[in-house]
């Protein structure tokens, strides 16, 4: 062995964890997905796991539904993954007595959980249910009178208990700092919350990769009043801004009626909305997907209908001539459509080439 490796495993022995190998050993790709197809095309397959990502943009642009719907997502997820290791560790015949102190460990803590840190208190329980969220499963950390400092140390104290798999803040402007707090509405402060925001992440990143804990910062994008040329900044400081991984810019598109098709902005009853998506920064993939979109309905939440369709034209699982649209299935024409309304409604009340098409078109979206 060379005195390399003989210091790396000393160093390792000491801090009784592995800090130093040799080649990567950490899985890089696990990602918690949107609803839509098409919005997971951006980033191939979802946001990352154990990092941190910044949902920005203006009012009622769509940040919040968004990270609702990740919520949705990730709490079957969490659940799966804790079935299957209980299930691994139960089916051996022996165990070692590593895997009998994680089987107990994993009894006693149950699936990852998820917190949203709701500092607007503005959660709306009957929307995240129409989004498809658990909510009674789902921790809510209200703000109450405290200070930014102290939300953002128990903040990290959660995550040290490594039951935390996901958490929510929504949003980082309104994390208000112990001087703003205290002074009196005459007295002008100066600085925000960035102070609190830099030393809160800067601890919260090497602990979200220790204990797989991913953070979705819902952030404000606000226009620079005294500059002379339209300009826009993100509150939270520059260490939040270098050290997220992703970073998805948010918009609210055309609205669209019940199916998904767009309509103009005067109709005076929209189905919806298309949430446009833009790529900001990304550091867990090729940035060759800069612009994405979703559905989203005001009734069912995210209405991946017209977002299967708009993925399966991309992978050639639907082909259009003229105004006919043919559906390939298994590598065979399955139908032809006149129209979109009424390939819509064909995908719609079938439901085995919906399944098919959503399967094929998930599939697609995180092949590099």
């Amino acid at each position: 062995m060379s005195k390399v490796d003989e210091l790396i495993q000393k160093i390792n022995k000491d801090k009784k964890e592995e800090l130093l190998t040799k080649g990567l050993l950490r899985e890089s790709g696990a990602r918690i997905p949107f609803s839509s197809p098409r919005a997971n095309y951006m980033y191939y397959g979802g946001i990352p796991r154990g990092r941190l990502t910044e949902f920005c943009g203006k009012e009622s642009s769509g940040k919040t539904s968004s990270a609702l719907d990740i919520v949705k997502n990730a709490q079957p997820l969490f659940l799966n993954e804790w079935d299957e290791r209980i299930t691994e560790l139960t089916s051996k015949s022996k165990l070692l007595k590593d895997e009998t102190l994680e089987l107990e460990a994993l009894q006693q803590r149950g699936p990852l959980k998820i917190m949203y840190v709701d500092m607007e208190n503005t959660l709306d329980r009957m929307w995240a249910r129409t989004l498809g969220v658990d909510t009674e499963s789902m921790y809510i950390f209200s703000s109450g009178a405290s200070s930014a400092e102290e939300l953002l140390e128990h903040l990290l104290d959660i995550i040290r208990t490594g039951e935390m798999g996901l958490i929510i803040l929504d949003s980082l402007p309104q994390f208000i700092p112990e001087c703003v707090l205290t002074a009196s509405v005459e007295k002008d402060t100066y600085g925000g919350n960035a102070k609190a925001i830099t030393k809160f992440v800067n601890k919260a990143v090497p602990l979200c990769g220790r204990y797989n804990t991913t953070i979705i910062g819902i952030n404000h994008v606000k226009p620079v009043l005294n500059s002379v040329f339209p300009q826009e900044y993100r509150p939270g400081g520059k260490a939040w801004q270098y050290l997220i991984s992703v970073c998805i810019k948010f918009n609210r598109g055309k609205y669209v009626d019940v199916l998904g098709v767009e309509i103009e902005k005067s109709n005076a009853h929209p189905a919806g909305n298309k949430v446009e998506m833009q790529n900001l920064k990304n550091k867990i993939c090729r940035p060759d997907r800069q612009l994405g979109f979703y559905t989203l309905n005001y009734d069912k939440g995210v209405d991946i209908l017209p977002d299967i369709v708009d993925v399966a034209f991309e992978c050639k699982l639907i082909v259009r001539e003229g105004s006919y649209y043919d559906i390939i299935m298994n590598n065979e024409k399955l139908c032809r459509q006149h129209g979109s309304t009424n390939l819509y409604e064909f995908i719609k009340n079938n439901p085995e080439v919906f399944d098919y098409l959503y399967k094929e078109t998930s599939a697609w979206v995180v092949r590099r």
